[in-house]
């Protein structure tokens, strides 16, 4: 862990399961900040409220005063509850170690290779064309001690959010006008090239 290298920083939207990430320089509270704020502005919906965990690239001045300043509700998760941070964990793995692996990538020109990946192809084809399932509830049989979960639907956190009632005709319009413009064949072979590419450099 001694030096600085990337670090990518997940949110992740709970009703819709729309997601972005971004690359940042270490784990400082600026270039968190920022991330934060470059995520933000790809949104196609107002951010109106964030819940990360304790750790101190998020609980800080920076970052508190950046939500006050555009009124957006802070709040944090439990000191040991991993699990109030559920839907961002399993978007760590699904979105950020299955595509940029484990490697320690600790190179400068890493953050803009990663992304130009991330504000691309990959938040769209996550996005629009990845579906998820989101649980509904479990049971749990007495007899067995078994949990059984039902899940809805599994649906693209784009469908998700046409059928969302807060959003205005005119989101509705943008977020279409986008999706028909996309070809998914085309986003994995940009995909598959530009991660390729950020293999080369750590040979």
């Amino acid at each position: 862990m001694k030096g600085d290298f990337v670090f990518s920083v997940d949110i992740v939207d709970i009703s819709s399961g729309w997601s972005e990430q971004e690359a940042i320089w270490g784990k400082g509270e600026m270039a968190t900040t920022k991330g934060i704020d470059n995520m933000r502005s790809r949104l196609p919906f107002p951010l109106v409220g964030i819940d990360p965990d304790n750790g101190g690239e998020f609980i800080n001045w920076s970052l508190y005063r950046y939500c006050l300043k555009h009124q957006i509700n802070f709040t944090r998760s439990r000191p040991f509850h991993k699990n109030d941070n559920a839907h961002v964990e399993q978007k760590n793995w699904t979105a950020i170690r299955q595509l940029a692996g484990y490697s320690r990538l600790d190179q400068k020109e890493h953050v803009s290779l990663l992304n130009d990946l991330y504000q691309n192809e990959w938040r769209l084809y996550l996005n629009f064309f990845q579906p998820i399932r989101k649980q509904k509830k479990s049971i749990r049989n007495l007899a067995t001690g078994k949990v059984v979960k039902q899940f809805d639907q599994a649906r693209t956190p784009y469908q998700r959010l046409m059928e969302h009632p807060k959003i205005t005709e005119r989101q509705r319009e943008m977020l279409q006008s986008t999706y028909q413009q996309l070809n998914p064949v085309k986003l994995l072979a940009e995909i598959d090239r530009k991660v390729k590419l950020i293999e080369r450099t750590l040979r």
